[in-house]
C-alpha cells in the first residue's frame, strides 16, 4: 500500500523543483554571478535531485535504465544538451542576430525591456513555446525531420536523462527557433537564461508514460 511519502512526491516533485531553481537563479543574479552560471547551477540542482529520485525512489522498478544506456544517454546530454548548444548559439549569434541588427539598428529596440522581468519572461515563454510547437508539429509530419526527431522517440523506457536524446541537427533548429528571434528583438541575456532555467526545469522531472510511436517509424 502506498506510503504517504508514495502519494506526496509525484504532487510536490515539480512545483518544488520550479520554485527552488527560480529562488536560486535570482539569488545568485543578486549576488553579481553572471547569468551563465546563474542558470546552470540550479538546473544541475535539479538534475542531481531528480536523479537520485528515480535512483532510490522510481515510479516504476522495471524502468531503471542498465548502465549503457545511461552512458549513451549521458553522452547525448553533456554533448547535445551542454556543449553543442554554446557552440551553435555563438555561430547563430554571429550568423544571423547581428549582422541584421547593424543592418537595422531599431531591430534590438523592439524588445520591450522596459517591463518587468517577470513580464518578459512570460512573453518569452509564450512567443518561444508558440514557434517550438510548429517545429515540433513538423518534425511529426515532415520525413525528412522526422528522421531527425525519431532519435527523440528511440527509448522505449523513459527517464529523465533520455529526455535529452535529440539530433545535433534537430537541436540547433530548436535553438534557432527559441533564441534567434528573442536575441535579435533584445532580450537580454538575464531574460533569456530565465527562460532557459524553466524550460529545462520543465523537462526534468521524469516521465511515466510510453513515448508515441509515429507512423513512419515502423
Amino acid at each position: 500500500m502506498p506510503t504517504l511519502i508514495d502519494r506526496s512526491l509525484p504532487w510536490l516533485i515539480y512545483p518544488g523543483a520550479v520554485a527552488s531553481s527560480v529562488l536560486v537563479f535570482l539569488s545568485l543574479l543578486g549576488a553579481g554571478l553572471g547569468s551563465g552560471p546563474s542558470a546552470y547551477l540550479p538546473v544541475s540542482m535539479v538534475a542531481a535531485s531528480v536523479t537520485l529520485l528515480e535512483l532510490y525512489h522510481p515510479y516504476r522498478l522495471a524502468w531503471r535504465p542498465a548502465a549503457s544506456e545511461v552512458r549513451a544517454d549521458l553522452a547525448f546530454m553533456v554533448t547535445v544538451q551542454l556543449l553543442w548548444p554554446q557552440l551553435v548559439t555563438l555561430l547563430l549569434l554571429l550568423a544571423f542576430v547581428e549582422p541584421l541588427q547593424e543592418l537595422n539598428p531599431s531591430l534590438a529596440g523592439i524588445w520591450p525591456r522596459d517591463w518587468p522581468l517577470g513580464g518578459q519572461v512570460v512573453m518569452l515563454i509564450l512567443a518561444s513555446d508558440f514557434l517550438r510547437y510548429w517545429l515540433h508539429r513538423a518534425a511529426h509530419t515532415f520525413p525528412l525531420l522526422w528522421r531527425l526527431h525519431a532519435v527523440h522517440h528511440a527509448p522505449e523506457r523513459l527517464y529523465w536523462l533520455n529526455v535529452g536524446r535529440f539530433h545535433p541537427v534537430e537541436k540547433a533548429l530548436q535553438l534557432l527557433v527559441e533564441t534567434v528571434p528573442f536575441a535579435l528583438l533584445g532580450a537580454s541575456e538575464t531574460v533569456i537564461a530565465f527562460h532557459f532555467v524553466l524550460y529545462k526545469i520543465h523537462h526534468a522531472p521524469p516521465r511515466n508514460k510510453k513515448p508515441p510511436v509515429h507512423p513512419q517509424s515502423t
